[in-house]
């Protein structure tokens, strides 16, 4: 008589793969799909941050203004940035002050030279005058005035004119055997400014 109950034992060849009396008995061996999906879902899910996250950078990069290039007399290019009207670094208002002040207080009785051959025989400076006292004042120093506000330019160009040696301009030295007293400044120090208001320095 055939026992219907008693089923063969189950066998499988060692490595997990199912036998013939696995398919006979019904046995089914472990299913990794799930865990391989889950896997491969999370892996999708970073590498959607990293392209999202490049996009971003791509966009700021495209709606980022270009930089502007300056091409300097040599041929050397520079970098410059967009700052307000009245926005002053340091360095360019102590440059821009000791170039004034230099060329203000110069009383050499010639002009200031604006090419090579000027400098190697410079002109003689005819004067500027100021004032009622038809007092004169050296060509750099009236150009270096129209670096005053206009309210405190005249008053002080007329002082100027008090202290400037008239004898540089064609006149005659008290002295004839002594050559025309020359002014000419020497800056040592320029402190550092400081801002008072936008556009007001100290």
């Amino acid at each position: 008589m055939l026992n219907l109950k008693s089923r063969p034992k189950a066998e499988t060849n060692g490595k997990g793969d199912l036998t013939a009396t696995d398919l006979i008995t019904g046995k089914q061996s472990r299913n990794n799909t799930p865990v391989l999906i889950m896997g491969t879902l999370g892996f999708q899910a970073l590498n959607s941050l990293v392209l999202f996250g490049l996009l971003i950078g791509v966009f700021a990069i495209a709606f980022k203004p270009a930089p502007t290039l300056v091409q300097l007399v040599d041929g050397k290019p520079i970098r410059v940035t967009a700052k307000e009207a009245k926005s002053r670094e340091p360095e360019s208002i102590k440059r821009f002050s000791k170039e004034v002040v230099a060329l203000m207080f110069s009383m050499t009785g010639t002009l200031p030279p604006e090419t090579f051959d000027q400098a190697r025989l410079p002109k003689p400076d005819p004067g500027v005058t100021i004032g009622s006292k038809n007092l004169k004042i050296a060509t750099a120093s009236f150009q270096a005035g129209f670096a005053l506000s206009e309210d405190f330019r005249k008053p002080f160009l007329e002082s100027l004119a008090d202290i400037t040696p008239q004898e540089l301009f064609g006149g005659k030295s008290q002295d004839p055997t002594k050559p025309p007293t020359q002014i000419v400044p020497i800056i040592k120090l320029i402190s550092e400014p400081k801002q008072v208001e936008p556009g007001l320095w100290r």
